[in-house]
């Protein structure tokens, strides 16, 4: 994600059909099962048929960053396109299957006339639009903007898969959502209960509904203009990451 970070979902799990005999490709994952670390030389792109995965970095420092959700349809490791290592490390939120694509270093699948590869290439640009936003995001938007867009984003995440717009569960655990807005998680917990006061959205544990998209999408925009009692944070809460 999704970014939820890739709205070519249902089209990706579409291409699973393709080929039924690569269902022994498959990989299980337990909850913070690591599918490959940064650093580590790929072999295979993956698709996510269940479950959730989190990509992170971590730096010299101490500090990191949460890269990015992915949900069923998401393809990670583009590295191996190119024979390449790892960039980042890919963890499990929870039990998760994934399948290996079986792309060879060359581009070039197991499968004559396959649509994996361009599969592929269209989920990296969507992927490079998503962190290319978020990096914008990240120094332009008040937190409030940022959060209204992460749920509209993870929202059409649920309607390019078949499900619901307004009605869904958050598979991330609330401290990797604030790493990957970039705020503290007392700040994230604040957005909660600001946005659940405020009428748009109504909380459940991880499940969450949209009660007012409209209000949301004008929050997103850089053009909203908060009313009386609706005081953004500052944008420029220091990082904290967490359950590395």
């Amino acid at each position: 994600m999704t970014g939820y970070n890739q709205q070519l979902g249902r089209q990706n799990l579409s291409l699973l059909g393709a080929n039924p005999g690569e269902r022994h490709a498959n990989r299980i994952l337990r909850r913070n099962q690591h599918l490959f670390h940064a650093g580590d030389k790929l072999s295979d792109a993956y698709i996510v048929v269940g479950g959730a995965l989190k990509s992170y970095i971590n730096y010299r420092n101490g500090d990191g960053q949460v890269l990015g959700f992915h949900i069923p349809g998401d393809i990670v490791g583009y590295e191996s396109l190119i024979n390449g290592f790892s960039t980042c490390s890919v963890v499990a939120l929870d039990t998760t299957c994934v399948r290996r694509l079986g792309i060879t270093h060359s581009g070039k699948t197991n499968q004559t006339d396959s649509p994996i590869p361009r599969a592929i290439i269209e989920s990296m640009c969507a992927e490079i639009q998503q962190l290319s936003r978020q990096l914008h995001q990240e120094r332009h938007s008040k937190t409030d903007a940022r959060f209204a867009t992460f749920l509209l984003d993870f929202s059409q995440s649920q309607v390019e898969r078949g499900f619901s717009r307004h009605a869904f569960r958050l598979p991330m655990a609330r401290r990797d959502l604030a790493a990957y807005l970039g705020v503290a998680t007392e700040t994230l917990s604040r957005l909660f209960t600001r946005f659940r006061e405020r009428g748009l959205i109504r909380v459940d544990g991880n499940h969450l509904t949209l009660l007012d998209p409209q209000r949301l999408e004008a929050m997103s925009s850089a053009t909203y203009e908060p009313t009386d009692g609706e005081a953004m944070e500052n944008p420029s809460e220091a990082l904290r990451f967490a359950d590395r």
